[in-house]
């Protein structure tokens, strides 16, 4: 009830404004997947189609968080003369799926809410991006909360809620050296999961089949 209490709630309430406006700026634009035809699956994932169904909704969500790099089309409704607008999935959302399946057993998927799956899409390329540049593998390569922030542009308050929820979900484990220095993220990778994706077609196989 102090003026300081006041200032602090009022400041909460800007960041979440903010944050929802973010968020806002993603039009409900339709997904498509020109290659679909193209995407061998491995048979267990056909016989039972759910994998299968993650699989596409995954690269259908990588596109749709990359909207503003894609070219809108329209399809117009012959029957009710409509126009819907849509955008098409290319290799590179393809790419960042694939990798992200390698990555995180789908099992987790249904367990992360729209907001932190979004999330970590997002910290998965920052991971790609910067182990790139410093010459290691996205598994070697560590980060902090400033990183993600400076990255992400999200507040920090938003940052530690969705690592905490990666992290206790294995996603990523917190690598703290002690001595009240920050926590230091690192990525798990589970190697397992590369049985699972055999008959799945890799990216340059994809290129190669579109290429044609």
């Amino acid at each position: 009830h102090s003026l300081e209490g006041l200032a602090v709630k009022e400041q909460l309430e800007t960041i979440k404004r903010i944050h929802r406006n973010a968020q806002r700026l993603l039009k409900p634009v339709k997904v498509i997947i020109p290659y679909v035809e193209l995407i061998d699956f491995p048979t267990e994932w056909i016989r039972t189609r759910r994998d299968h169904d993650r699989f596409l909704n995954l690269i259908v969500s990588v596109a749709f968080l990359h909207q503003y790099q894609r070219e809108i089309k329209e399809f117009k409704v012959e029957s009710s003369k409509l126009k819907v607008e849509y955008i098409e999935a290319n290799i590179k959302d393809y790419a960042i799926a694939y990798r992200i399946a390698k990555t995180v057993l789908f099992n987790t998927f249904q367990e992360l809410e729209k907001p932190v799956f979004d999330f970590y899409l997002k910290l998965l390329e920052m991971v790609e991006a910067e182990a790139k540049k410093q010459g290691v593998a996205p598994e070697e390569f560590t980060f902090t909360r400033r990183n993600i922030r400076q990255v992400i542009k999200l507040p920090d308050y938003l940052v530690k809620r969705f690592m905490r929820v990666l992290k206790d979900l294995e996603y990523f484990e917190v690598k703290n050296h002690g001595n009240g220095s920050k926590d230091v993220y690192q990525l798990i990778v589970h190697t397992k999961k590369t049985d699972f994706l055999f008959g799945l077609t890799t990216p340059s196989q994809l290129k190669a089949k579109m290429d044609k």
